[in-house]
């Protein structure tokens, strides 16, 4: 019996990896946003700082931008290799565009920054990363520290990788709730699996409808990569 060579299919080559799928209307923003010295906005996802900067030239066939320093230059660093986010408001919305560092140019004086675009689009709200809502009875449940006061039990109403809004029942904590205070927290997502985290307090709103409860508006504070990583693929799991 002849037997004939099996033939092998061919694997396609994998996408590369920076965006290619400019569309005109982008490069057009960006080079208004050049020209007009438009502010953009740096989103540092691994210590959860928003900073901004400029956009000085790109090269759409690489996936490039350079871009100036970050200001302020007080916060952390930006390494190459890292992630970050920039936004940039515009008429038709707000584009956001997700890049990696590639090299940092210049003296430290005034440093430019050479990025490498993965992916873009336009949103009509401000955050960049995902956020999950919670039903009633599928609430991770959330202890709060606050200074030297006993911890709070809550329940987290919706979730992001830059923060949360919690919910606490009882009286009203505006009068020991300072803005900008840091809290301690432990979020119970599920049986066996938490994380403790430190927030800073954004917002306290108290209502008695229709109970009496605070919602906590919190945003976290530089985190571990093993508690960043653990975050991220508890909301990717969701999303």
């Amino acid at each position: 019996m002849l037997k004939f060579p099996t033939l092998k299919k061919k694997t396609p080559p994998p996408p590369p990896p920076y965006k290619t799928d400019w569309k005109e209307w982008e490069a057009d923003l960006l080079v208004q946003c050049g020209l007009k010295r438009q502010l953009v906005s740096v989103y540092h996802s691994a210590s959860g700082e928003t900073r901004q900067s400029f956009v000085h030239g790109f090269d759409l066939a690489s996936g490039e931008l350079l871009l100036d320093g970050l200001y302020p230059n007080t916060g952390q660093p930006l390494n190459e290799g890292e992630q970050c986010w920039l936004q940039i408001n515009s008429a038709a919305g707000i584009y956001n565009l997700h890049v990696v560092l590639q090299e940092i140019l210049g003296g430290d004086a005034h440093p430019l920054l050479s990025v490498r675009v993965l992916e873009s689009g336009l949103v009509t709200n401000r955050r960049w990363r995902k956020r999950v809502y919670f039903e009633r009875g599928q609430m991770p449940q959330v202890s709060i520290k606050l200074g030297g006061f006993p911890a709070l039990q809550g329940q987290v109403l919706n979730l992001s990788q830059q923060g949360a809004m919690l919910e606490v029942c009882g009286e009203n904590l505006r009068a020991s709730s300072q803005l900008g205070r840091t809290l301690r927290t432990r979020i119970d997502f599920s049986p066996g699996f938490f994380l403790e985290l430190r927030a800073s307090l954004k917002q306290c709103r108290f209502t008695r409808e229709p109970y009496c409860h605070n919602l906590l508006r919190v945003q976290f504070q530089l985190m571990s990569a093993d508690n960043r990583g653990l975050l991220d693929n508890y909301i990717d799991s969701l999303v």
